[in-house]
């Protein structure tokens, strides 16, 4: 997909992968890139997708638009080339990206919310010192004293300190600003990190249920092995020789002896 790389003036980049028909830039919290600089307008421009390919389009903003250094209102992007919005230059790339980068891990989105847990408490601190030090200078045209108000009647002092009030307030709206979008980053990674721990649960069930059925499988196995038994044939016996009947040696030629009966008479004499 293109991607729009935004060079701020403090020497810092960001990257945006463009998705979406519609994409917004400007420096208000609404818009889907937001670019906080004093050059830029609250909604400077927007990105129209049309038949597979950006189109540029400036909403009369302040310092207008430019591409190759141009002034634009309304322009087809091709081709890479350089965008400015205001004094930000950014470089358009219309290479389509189709390699997606790596899925963040757990351990990685836990470290990344921790990040953005910290640089959101360090923001909050410095909004808070910024807040004390207008309240300070706000009330110090009350203070009372020999010393002080001599001084501070003065109208240099006076318009020192409305100019300092003044450029503290508008680094603690840019402050602000920046917080929103860093509260919306953790959000997001709050929603991705909870979609991954409910695939990762759905994924340990099904681990489970297909273990269970591996071993349900495995136990109906054995049990039909013990149903039926292979039958092994048992060998003939033998008869042992009584140890009382020697066997008759060679030279016994005597014939067996026999019991014959003879019947008697009825009447007969003895």
């Amino acid at each position: 997909m293109p991607t729009l790389r935004i060079k701020l003036p403090d020497q810092s980049e960001a990257t945006h992968v463009l998705k979406g028909e519609r994409i917004s830039v400007g420096r208000r919290p609404d818009n889907t890139i937001q670019i906080i600089d004093r050059s830029v307008s609250a909604h400077h421009a927007e990105l129209i997708l049309i038949d597979g390919h950006y189109r540029l389009h400036d909403l009369e903003s302040t310092n207008k638009s430019f591409v190759e250094g141009i002034p634009i209102t309304d322009f087809h992007l091709h081709g890479t080339c350089k965008i400015g919005f205001g004094n930000v230059e950014c470089e358009y790339d219309a290479t389509p990206n189709e390699e997606e980068g790596p899925k963040l891990t757990m351990p990685q989105m836990e470290k990344d919310m921790a990040f953005l847990r910290a640089e959101n408490q360090e923001l909050l601190n410095k909004i808070d010192g910024l807040q004390r030090r207008i309240d300070i200078l706000s009330s110090a045209r009350l203070i009372t004293g020999k010393s002080d108000t001599g001084a501070l009647s003065t109208p240099d002092q006076v318009k020192k300190l409305s100019a300092e009030r003044d450029e503290f307030r508008f680094h603690v709206s840019g402050l602000r600003l920046e917080l929103e979008k860093l509260r919306e980053e953790l959000s997001a990674t709050v929603r991705e990190r909870d979609a991954a721990r409910q695939a990762n649960e759905l994924l340990q069930a099904e681990r489970a249920v297909m273990q269970g059925d591996i071993r349900g499988a495995d136990k109906g196995a054995t049990q039909r092995i013990h149903l039926f038994p292979h039958v092994q044939p048992q060998p003939a016996s033998t008869p042992t020789p009584s140890p009382e009947a020697p066997a008759a040696r060679p030279d016994d030629t005597d014939p067996p002896t026999k019991n014959i009966f003879v019947p008697t008479a009825v009447g007969a004499s003895k």
